[in-house]
């Protein structure tokens, strides 16, 4: 009993630290397992901003995406909702072997499990209102600075999309996926500290202009500096000018000391600015602007990220997207 009681405690323990629910859902049930007797058990939990509980795991099913419990007596089968104050964010289930009961005990733990669970999922829940809220100021500030100047226009969201094309190919792990694509849409977020005049100049910066300029990556590192979960985000924005031969700024990194996605975004970044019009030139063909990352690559560029890019490239239809942004401008 004891050793029942401190592996459930540790188990119950890694709720506190569940910030998305299939984490939240996999420790729910590494604790029913735990439960004596226990053969079966479901997780069913409301998504953010749902109304509707899914089923996010079971064991011992035989189909595990439609649980349904054989009920052999009143102790058998064991069921609670997930409450936080008035709301329920879901519910939980837990099967004896057949013919069997649970033992007061695991009653017991079930009841705290279910409690436990329900103030953790809500937390989860807040984590995400306060990351999405975050992010969601963060991007305004980013379409503000856009705003300023219509050259500039969608540019966020093309790196984006560029960005993300990019981690398709190459597969890039699904917890990195997240962390890129804010960090594509904010890449750029540290210009906002950059006067108008030097910004939009039409014409060659001198020296100290361009100084003023690579300062945005630094700028960007800041202003993200006090959004702890945006540390990932942070450290990204701060590199995605570095180049893979090390001639970069701010730090001068170079080849895989440059975080990936860093050097993903390099890639797209650079493609949409030859792509596009800019005070001082107008937009080059799509011929001419893999032909520049062709020629960047090893240089300028991760020479497997170009790859991967022209890859993608060379399977979407991106001259009329590209031709759009024409008329997104007009």
């Amino acid at each position: 009993m004891l050793e029942r009681l401190k592996e459930f405690n540790r188990l119950s323990a890694a709720f506190n630290q569940a910030r998305s629910l299939p984490t939240l859902s996999d420790a729910i049930l590494a604790c029913l397992k735990q439960m004596n007797g226990c053969a079966r058990g479901g997780v069913w939990l409301r998504p953010y901003r749902s109304n509707e509980p899914v089923l996010m795991g079971s064991f011992g099913y035989d189909d595990g995406s439609s649980p349904m419990p054989q009920v052999h007596n009143a102790y058998n089968l064991l069921c609670a909702p997930l409450c936080y104050r008035e709301s329920i964010l879901g519910f939980i289930q837990a099967e004896a072997h057949d013919s069997t009961s649970f033992d007061e005990l695991s009653q017991e733990l079930f009841a705290t499990l279910a409690n436990q669970a329900a103030v953790a999922l809500e937390n989860a829940r807040l984590f995400a209102d306060v990351q999405e809220t975050y992010v969601e100021t963060i991007s305004s500030l980013a379409n503000a600075l856009e705003a300023r100047d219509n050259y500039t226009k969608g540019h966020s969201e093309r790196v984006t999309q560029y960005s993300m094309a990019i981690a398709q190919v190459i597969n890039l792990e699904s917890e990195r996926l997240q962390i890129l694509k804010h960090a594509a849409m904010l890449h750029d977020i540290g210009k906002i500290g950059i006067k108008d005049i030097i910004l939009n100049k039409n014409g060659r910066l001198t020296q100290d202009e361009r100084a003023t300029i690579e300062r945005h990556s630094v700028l960007g590192d800041l202003i993200l500096g006090p959004c702890t979960f945006l540390a990932g985000v942070q450290k990204i924005v701060l590199h995605h000018h570095e180049r893979y031969d090390g001639l970069g700024y701010p730090e001068g990194l170079s080849g895989e000391n440059i975080p990936l996605e860093a050097r993903i975004i390099a890639v797209a970044d650079s493609f949409d600015a030859m792509t596009s019009d800019r005070p001082y030139r107008q937009a080059l063909s799509l011929k001419h602007a893999i032909e520049e990352l062709q020629k960047g690559a090893g240089t300028q560029f991760d020479p497997a990220l170009v790859e991967a890019f022209l890859s993608w490239l060379s399977t979407h239809h991106l001259l009329t997207h590209i031709a759009g942004k024409a008329s997104e401008a007009a």
